[in-house]
């Protein structure tokens, strides 16, 4: 009986080998990205906003000429470690359906600001 026990387990362990494998394995660090600096449009007001990397942030200047410095933390999302705006802007960074970058601002309590790539 044992026996028969361990001719049709040892195939189904065979094939569940692989997946007990697979789930032990460390996420892969986030995707590399694409280099986000450029001229941007705040759609909101049409004002122009630049966006330059420094080390492994980006500096954002919006359309009033006030800086701030954010960092990537996830797979296209990016929080502000320094500047002179809200310390809870959170930026994700997608592409429209034109193909054109865009950058999303959101702060708790307001409607979230997009920038667009200019051409």
């Amino acid at each position: 009986m044992l026996s028969r026990v361990i001719y049709f387990a040892f195939p189904v362990l065979l094939f569940a080998g692989d997946s007990f494998a697979t789930a032990q394995r460390v996420p892969p660090p986030f995707p590399p990205r694409d280099d986000l600096s450029g001229t941007y449009v705040n759609t909101s007001n049409n004002g122009t906003c630049e966006v330059f990397r420094r080390g492994r942030d980006y500096v954002f200047v919006n359309e009033n000429g006030t800086p701030a410095r954010f960092r990537f933390v996830g797979p296209n999302q990016l929080r502000i470690v320094s500047g002179d705006w809200n310390p809870n802007t959170v930026a994700t960074v997608g592409v429209g359906r034109d193909g054109r970058p865009f950058i999303r601002f959101k702060e708790p309590g307001n409607r979230p600001g997009f920038w667009v790539l200019q051409d």
